[in-house]
């Protein structure tokens, strides 16, 4: 069993408030939720309206498989929103 998590720092473009914050932070867990099929949160900088910190995480068999996954995510989100991945920390079980 293999189990992969990663923390996304990301900062929002045009968001200025906490309620901009939220309506884009939703979206994203919403979506890499559904369409990925891994564990996400919001994890740390909740009270920062333009920054947010991101966990996600996969359980699975086979250790490439899910890093791909996971490098797609960081894929989809920097694609389909506003933001920008300024720092990936890894975490390898």
């Amino acid at each position: 069993m293999v189990l992969i998590g990663m923390e996304l720092t990301i900062l929002i473009f045009d968001s200025y408030s906490l309620k901009d914050k939220r309506s884009v932070v939703k979206s994203i867990l919403h979506k890499v939720k559904n369409q990925y099929n891994v564990s996400v949160a919001e994890v740390a900088d909740m009270d920062t309206w333009n920054k947010a910190v991101l966990g996600v995480g996969i359980v699975g068999n086979n250790g490439i498989l899910c890093e791909k996954v996971l490098q797609k995510v960081i894929q989809f989100i920097e694609s389909n929103y506003e933001v920008e991945v300024t720092e990936i920390e890894w975490y390898k079980y």
